[in-house]
């Protein structure tokens, strides 16, 4: 699909950028402006001596290749790609002929439309001068035409013709867009040439600006049109890709990809980091080493307890400063939202091992719940509590918490798209609690990782039609 017209106020900031690029490669973007300038006033100073309408053309035509050669090193430079004083010579090697032709049609249809001016204006009869103003608005349109040509022959690295003819096509598709260009161009030809072409006429004090022409105008210039040349045809998607670019594009793509799922890893019991879509980093319920397992590196911005027993309560062993939550909590913290709501460790409302806080974490459109160490079956007001979870973490090994078939009883009611299980028996866990494999067998639909994290986005999880076609993810503790 073809993106929208490029609004005249892009090409302000395309200057802007393009300034900056100078700067960043000043050393190249003298050389080439001096380059330029030294090819632009020799040439001017033979085809002064020859009649105005035709010294223009001929400047035109002997400055081309140089053009072109700075041309081809704006391009490099805009794409990101090595741009050194080799690169002017390899560009004038490369497109020399073609940058003889350009300049020859370039220099042909300035004359062309010079002439014409020339005479309609000079001639008698009003409806001729008339046609004289129509060929003032064909001389626009060719200046602006030639303006992306080069740009766009060393671009696609494509035929004069070619060229010529998709610069028609991207000033008549584009018409506010390139009079900005245009007029931005423009203003930077007068403040390259104006002052030394002055200096030359006798004017003092011009000379001191002429400088601007001298080290600036030619660089400054290239980058900014191949940069309005480069949009445009990414408008299009018509426009090359540097190796650069590409690395960068994949490199965004993958971290935007991240950044669009929350990535879940399991640590062993209860224990979980929760990196959310906005990057903002959840641990639940750390547990010490006395259950027999080893105590990960954790690092997070927040901590959610459930209950404050040894197996759900090491928040110190976490790093990082992070915000501890415990009991009722309803707050948002970096664009998350962190509720609790309230449950209890047993079947006895409490009586046996006390209150268990389930944390449900949320973003705009996703939410994981964690279960605590839950050790009762939800009543319709928890469950309404809850609301719909996309991923349920819940303890499936029972005596301290609910068992496997109280668990699926808890899937069945809460409907969640995935569901993780925890607190289990594992290798090394010192607690009397159950392997998951008999909670796991009631699903229709198992993912068994081979790893400890599971990076999900909501679109990802399809809602299941009944709960024991719920996506299962059995993760390796890490």
């Amino acid at each position: 699909m073809q993106a929208p017209r490029h609004s005249p106020a892009l090409a302000l900031r395309l200057l802007g950028r393009s300034l900056a690029l100078a700067y960043e490669h000043l050393g190249m973007s003298l050389l080439v402006s001096v380059v330029w300038f030294f090819a632009a006033a020799t040439a001017a100073s033979l085809a002064v001596l020859m009649p105005a309408m035709v010294a223009l053309p001929l400047t035109i035509l002997a400055v081309a290749p140089v053009q072109t050669a700075a041309a081809y090193w704006a391009n490099l430079t805009v794409h990101q790609e090595d741009a050194g004083i080799i690169v002017l010579i390899q560009g004038l090697a490369k497109f020399f002929l073609r940058a003889l032709l350009l300049g020859a049609m370039h220099g042909l249809a300035a004359f062309l439309c010079a002439a014409s001016i020339y005479m309609a204006l000079a001639a008698e009869p009003f409806g001729i001068k008339v046609l004289g103003g129509l060929w003032v608005y064909a001389s626009v349109f060719v200046g602006l035409t030639f303006m992306y040509a080069y740009a766009v022959m060393v671009e696609q690295d494509t035929t004069v013709w070619k060229a010529v003819r998709r610069s028609m096509l991207l000033v008549l598709d584009n018409p506010a867009f390139t009079a900005a260009v245009g007029l931005l161009a423009t203003a930077l030809l007068a403040a390259g040439v104006v002052p030394t072409v002055l200096m030359l006429a006798g004017v003092q004090g011009a000379g001191a600006f002429s400088v601007i022409g001298v080290m600036a105008y030619a660089g400054v210039s290239s980058i900014f049109r191949n940069l309005a040349t480069v949009r445009l045809l990414q408008r299009y998607g018509a426009a090359r890709a540097s190796q650069r670019e590409i690395l960068q594009r994949e490199l965004e793509e993958e971290r935007m990809a991240r950044l669009e799922r929350t990535e879940i890893t399991w640590h062993g019991h209860s224990c979980f980091t929760l990196v959310m879509e906005n990057g903002l980093r959840v641990v639940t319920d750390p547990f010490d080493e006395s259950i027999g397992l080893s105590v990960p590196a954790l690092v997070a911005d927040v901590v959610t307890i459930s209950h404050d027993h040894f197996d759900h309560n090491n928040a110190d062993a976490v790093k990082g400063s992070p915000e501890v939550l415990r009991g009722r909590v309803d707050r948002v913290i970096g664009g998350v939202r962190f509720r609790s709501v309230e449950s209890s460790h047993d079947e006895a409302d409490g009586a046996k091992r006390g209150s268990n806080d389930m944390f449900v974490i949320e973003t705009d459109d996703f939410r994981v719940c964690h279960m605590g160490d839950l050790g009762e079956v939800l009543s319709d007001r928890q469950v309404m509590a809850l609301g719909n979870v996309d991923v349920l973490l819940i303890p499936v090994g029972g005596y301290y918490t609910i068992d496997a078939e109280q668990a699926w009883r808890v899937v069945e009611r809460v409907r969640p798209r995935a569901v993780i299980p925890m607190h289990y028996r594992t290798d090394g866990l010192k607690l009397n609690v159950s392997t998951a494999d008999s909670f796991v067998g009631k699903f229709n639909r198992v993912q068994r990782m081979e790893g400890a994290t599971w990076a999900v986005r909501r679109a990802d999880l399809p809602a299941p039609e009944r709960a024991e076609d719920a996506l299962v993810v059995v993760l390796e503790r890490g």
